[in-house]
């Protein structure tokens, strides 16, 4: 059992943290504080832009849904400008629209027309309020748009919209389509706006809409933070003004803010005494993982040794083997009577069978402990691996070298991880990848080796890697560790898949720990 000494700083680390982290609560406290108006003041700003866009957009349908009238209008194939037609026209923009109030109808001389409902007399206030130069504007210009609001007998501000009736090279006169401003306007916001927001709409010193009779500038005795928003309704300039009302306003008041306080201080003692945990464990921590790469060190290094054992006990035992049952076959073909066309076919099967094993044999040593790695180099070696690699699967591999002169050569255990992982990268691709074509490119410059795998096979979905993957990428993985390098895949499907592997070219002492 191992027992570890804590240094006395180890103690001294959690409470500074505990004293930080409270001052650091109390601080995030006050700040969520102040920050309540102006959080509230950027929610009233945006649902101010958004009511007075939605308001726009909801003018807009209306204004579009009357325009569709007049020139369904003015455009009637047959000519039908009766009173009745016109009467039916008006009676369902009223009854499906909300907000339209009153259709009119003027003569070209200002002086003639029908309204509907009649009660409502459209053309009489119209004709009281002198709009004979807007009129005018509007026959030249061929565009709709609004007169002065004005108040009916009940105080209640109405809006009107003229649209000028036209037909090809023919002037038939205005529609005037009169809103009440109340219903309009009303219908338009929705529930939410109305429970949090008190706001008012105006045209100019006018005021069309005010959500409640009661509100005022102040809430809670404070100056409200409302916002004015401005929005373009055909000729006319409107103002939305908002503003919160108290219960929203208390929402964001520094009460808030008290639960975050409270969480603040039992996070900073939770934390503190988790980091004390932490600290006291860290020494275990650091010598079990130096203990786990010690022991992955010596697992690979046996696992070397044997792989180089095995080779040699394979290449030494069983090729004399293979070549002396060869000797003795060529020895019986040479002895066969002549006239024995059937043993010496046997015979020559047999001995064709050996040469495969026999170069079986080789590849399966070199595989395990490749011989030119120790005796040429990482070049000769790597070339050899991608020659039998080409030769055995229907991928071609391009391979590429470009190697510092001036640097030393490279460790064994750094040119063996190279060897193996190039390897592990050429099995996967012959197995998985389905490629037409591969690139090796091995790299060593300024210290630092790279080798390139590239394919353009099928690829896969990068986030499926750790579901896919299997002993070989983690084996690669951790070589790479050993080594003081990292392997890095990317793939995607259809466009192929890369690996790279880089590592200094200095490899990382190995020291052994009691």
């Amino acid at each position: 059992m191992v027992k570890l000494r804590y240094a006395p700083r180890i103690w001294l680390i959690p409470a500074v943290m505990l004293v930080f982290l409270g001052l650091l609560s109390f601080w995030v406290w006050q700040r969520q504080i102040d920050n309540q108006a102006l959080l509230l003041a950027r929610h009233t700003d945006d649902v101010a832009l958004q009511a007075a866009r939605r308001l726009e957009v909801f003018m807009a349908a209306e204004l579009r849904a009357a325009n569709v009238f007049a020139r369904r209008w003015s455009e009637h194939e047959d000519r039908d400008f009766s009173k009745e037609r016109f009467e039916r026209f008006a009676q369902i923009l009223i009854q499906d629209l909300p907000g339209f109030q009153a259709v009119g109808l003027l003569s070209p001389a200002y002086k003639v027309g029908w309204a509907s409902p009649a009660a409502q007399d459209v053309l009489a206030r119209f004709q009281r309020l002198d709009q004979r130069p807007l009129l005018a504007q509007l026959r030249q210009n061929q565009e709709p748009n609004f007169a002065e609001p004005y108040l009916n007998a009940q105080g209640v501000t109405n809006i009107a919209a003229i649209f000028p009736l036209l037909r090809p090279d023919e002037f038939l006169g205005f529609m005037l389509v009169q809103f009440s401003a109340v219903r309009l306007i009303d219908t338009c916001f929705h529930t939410r706006i109305r429970a949090e927001f008190h706001f008012a709409i105006s045209d100019g010193d006018r005021l069309l809409f005010r959500s409640s009779p009661l509100v005022n500038w102040a809430v809670g005795g404070q100056a409200a933070p409302g916002v004015s928003q401005g929005l373009q309704v055909l000729n006319r300039r409107w103002q939305l003004r908002l503003w919160p009302k108290p219960e929203l306003a208390a929402s964001y008041g520094w009460g808030v803010g008290i639960p975050i306080f409270l969480f603040g201080i039992m996070l900073s003692l939770g934390f503190s005494w988790l980091v004390l945990l932490l600290l006291r464990r860290m020494e275990m921590l650091r010598w079990a993982r130096d203990q786990q790469a010690q022991l992955a060190r010596k697992v690979l290094h046996v696992q070397e040794e044997e792989r180089a054992r095995l080779s040699r006990d394979l290449h030494d035992e069983l090729g004399q083997l293979l070549t002396a049952l060869r000797l003795e076959i060529d020895w019986l073909e040479k002895r066969l009577p002549s006239g024995c066309a059937t043993e010496v076919g046997v015979m020559e099967n047999a001995t064709t069978l050996i040469e495969g094993a026999t170069t079986e044999l080789r590849r399966m040593c070199s595989g395990l402990r490749p011989p030119l790695l120790d005796d040429l180099g990482i070049e000769a070696a790597l070339a050899s691996l991608v020659k039998e690699f080409e030769e055995r699967m229907a991928t071609g591999i391009d391979l590429g070298l470009d190697l510092d002169q001036q640097s030393p050569a490279l460790a064994p255990e750094l040119a063996l991880c190279t060897y193996r992982i190039l390897q592990e990268s050429l099995t996967n691709i012959r197995r998985h990848a389905q490629a037409d074509q591969a690139w090796v490119q091995l790299t060593v410059r300024t210290g630092t080796l790279t080798l390139s795998i590239r394919d353009d096979g099928v690829g896969f979905v990068e986030s499926q890697l750790e579901a896919r993957q299997g002993l070989g990428i983690e084996g690669m993985r951790e070589r790479a560790h050993l080594v003081g390098g990292t392997v890095a895949i990317e793939s995607s499907p259809k466009r192929g898949t890369t690996v790279v592997f880089r590592a200094p070219t200095t490899v990382p002492a190995q020291e052994e720990k009691a």
